[in-house]
């Protein structure tokens, strides 16, 4: 039996399974899946809905937002329609998880994390407090991002004067294979491509590929060593 706070709003064709929490004020859009054990904190947001929505177009239709079993979305975090966290996802306070991300099990979303449109995330993944995650970025199994790692998905840097003027760019975000460990206050730049099993020191600016199982450091971020075998996932 799932507890539901008289404050929450559950919209429409929403699924709730056994022993679901929804908390104070929390909103839970049309079509949602929530999974068996899922907690939705105070003042959370599940199912955000486009901008269709908005403007009220009778054509718009929420995507599908599914949440698994045993996930917890603590307070005032907000996770976009069409996301799908796979069981046991667990975000901190205030996380923003935008349109079309996917997450495998066991990750961890932390605190202010602001994960952007179209991203793939893999299972143990975690990604510590304030980072900020690309729209188009693939980021593998086991992964590590420490405290306000910066990843970018845009080299032209376009401003709406630029868009106006025709401009325009191909966004596409990073791949962080399996293992690799980021460094606090990294920042990655479009389009990089770090192998498996690399550590990236903190404050480090990656501007090229690095090979599987590099140890890169500095401002561009150059190898320094060879992560050891035993350390390696």
């Amino acid at each position: 039996m799932a507890n539901i706070h008289e404050t929450a709003v559950i919209g429409k064709n929403v699924s709730i399974g056994e022993n679901v929490q929804v908390h104070e004020y929390a909103v839970v859009y049309d079509n949602t899946v929530l999974g068996d054990n899922s907690i939705v904190g105070p003042h959370a947001i599940v199912g955000h809905p486009l901008g269709g929505y908005f403007a009220k177009d009778p054509e718009y239709k929420n995507p599908e937002t599914r949440i698994g079993k045993g996930c917890i979305i603590r307070a005032r975090s907000t996770v976009y329609c069409g996301v799908t966290f796979a069981d046991g996802v667990k975000t901190g306070t205030n996380a923003v998880i935008r349109e079309r991300c996917s997450f495998g099990e066991n990750t961890s979303i932390g605190t202010m994390v602001q994960v952007e449109n179209d991203t793939i995330v893999g299972t143990r993944v975690s990604i510590e407090t304030g980072s900020h995650v690309t729209a188009k970025m693939i980021i593998e199994d086991d992964v590590f991002f420490g405290a306000h790692v910066v990843t970018t998905n845009d080299n032209k840097m376009l401003r709406p004067i630029d868009v106006k003027n025709g401009k325009t760019t191909t966004l596409k975000g990073p791949t962080v294979r399996k293992g690799t460990k980021l460094g606090s206050n990294s920042c990655v730049l479009p389009g990089i491509e770090i192998g498996e099993n690399c550590v990236i020191g903190a404050g480090a600016v990656v501007t090229r590929n690095i090979p599987p199982r590099t140890v890169a450091v500095g401002v561009p971020a150059k190898p320094i060593g060879t992560v050891k075998e035993e350390e390696c996932v």
